[in-house]
């Protein structure tokens, strides 16, 4: 039986995601025999994810023969820019976000007392290198290469189920994964393909953890505001928060349409 490119490609880059996760979950294991500072947990296993992430990365771009430049994985002169423009662009989506929640929700930001020391900031920095680390997994080599054979429609779907999956794997629920993780992926891929790099949306994906975490909506550390809703809208809340991320989701796919589009003109 002949294997086509789109089945090799397939193939490597699901063995490219399961070595991932296998070293990335080994060096979770060794370092739960240190001592960890309370204040930063996740630090040592995001720091060693990130090596993880470029070591097997390295791997396989070896063994294709390629180089981390033909999957835009490079430090360039105008990175750091792309990364603040990323930082931006991520506050101001999730900003809009948290405001239409608000206001469909009937809900109010409240401030949580005694909270904002020194430990919580430098604790909010530790998701830098997560989202270092979870961009160069699901929105390098892997979306490079099944762009190649797919396109971006399908590239970027499969990617969304995979990140969702993964976050499974990690703990998190059903509901959760694809109602979070699965929507934001399609932002995240699509900003990766525009800017050909991982730059922007790791700037775009560190800021929305962030402000996530500092309104409480990643547990309960580093959180310096709480979002407040009546206790007797508990579906109107829900409904309309699921109407935020459907909005999101629809305006990343018809984004992604627009740059389709745009690129067959440009190519016509």
């Amino acid at each position: 039986m002949t294997i086509t490119k789109r089945g090799k490609i397939t193939a490597s880059v699901l063995l490219y995601w399961l070595a991932f996760i296998g070293i990335y979950r080994i060096g979770g294991f060794v370092s739960s025999f240190f001592p960890r500072d309370i204040h930063f947990p996740g630090l040592g296993n995001w720091i060693s994810g990130t090596f993880a992430a470029l070591f097997i990365t390295w791997i396989f771009l070896t063994w294709e023969k390629s180089s981390f430049a033909s999957i835009g994985l490079v430090w360039e002169k105008g990175t750091p820019f792309r990364f603040f423009i990323g930082l931006m662009t991520g506050s101001c989506l999730f900003f809009v976000a948290v405001l239409i929640l608000l206001a469909g929700g009937s809900g109010e930001l409240q401030r949580v007392p005694r909270a904002g020391d020194v430990y919580t900031f430098i604790s909010l920095l530790t998701f830098i290198p997560l989202g270092i680390m979870e961009e160069i997994a699901f929105r390098s080599y892997s979306l490079v290469r099944l762009n190649q054979v797919f396109g971006l429609r399908i590239s970027l779907l499969i990617i969304a189920f995979a990140f969702a999956l993964y976050h499974i794997s990690m703990g998190w629920s059903v509901y959760v994964a694809f109602g979070g993780p699965f929507v934001w992926s399609f932002v995240f891929g699509l900003a990766a393909v525009w800017s050909r790099g991982i730059a922007l949306p790791a700037g775009i994906h560190i800021s929305v953890n962030i402000l996530q975490t500092i309104l409480g909506l990643h547990g309960n550390k580093g959180v310096l505001w709480t979002v407040s809703f009546p206790e007797n809208h508990p579906a109107r809340t829900e409904i309309v928060g699921l109407s935020v991320q459907f909005l999101l989701l629809a305006t990343s796919v018809m984004a992604m349409e627009f740059f389709i589009r745009r690129k067959q003109v440009l190519q016509a």
